[in-house]
């Protein structure tokens, strides 16, 4: 087999295989919003998403300011930023786990059957 024959068969399944995941995960997010309360989740932990940015910002600017000693306020208020933001931002992750999951789920089982069917296309199996 030539190698722009092989390489154009590689990325065309590759392809194939991207777009099954996205439509699995598509579909599968759909049907989680419409049949389960993950909206009030996600809800639930927008509103609560203060507290934990507090938190994460008032550890981070006490790590910072205890880490720098030439410039404390400075090394205070990036720790207080990335302390915020990892925890605003681990918060919302927590928050949206039945959604990923179920992103996850759809987009695993779409990539499986897409293989299958490529395996049975390249090697092709006779019955009888």
């Amino acid at each position: 087999m030539k190698v722009d024959t092989w390489l154009k068969s590689n990325v065309s399944d590759g392809k194939e295989l991207l777009d099954s995941g996205y439509e699995g995960a598509h579909r599968a997010v759909k049907e989680v919003l419409h049949a389960e309360d993950v909206q009030a989740d996600l809800t639930h932990a927008a509103r609560n998403a203060w507290r934990a940015a507090a938190i994460g910002a008032c550890v981070g600017s006490i790590g910072g300011y205890l880490v720098e000693e030439e410039k404390p306020i400075q090394s205070a208020l990036a720790g207080a930023l990335v302390g915020g933001a990892l925890a605003l931002g681990g918060l919302m992750v927590w928050g949206s786990r039945r959604l990923i999951a179920a992103a996850a789920t759809g987009a695993t089982r779409n990539v499986q059957a897409t293989r299958d069917e490529q395996w049975l296309e390249h090697n092709p199996v006779a019955y009888g």
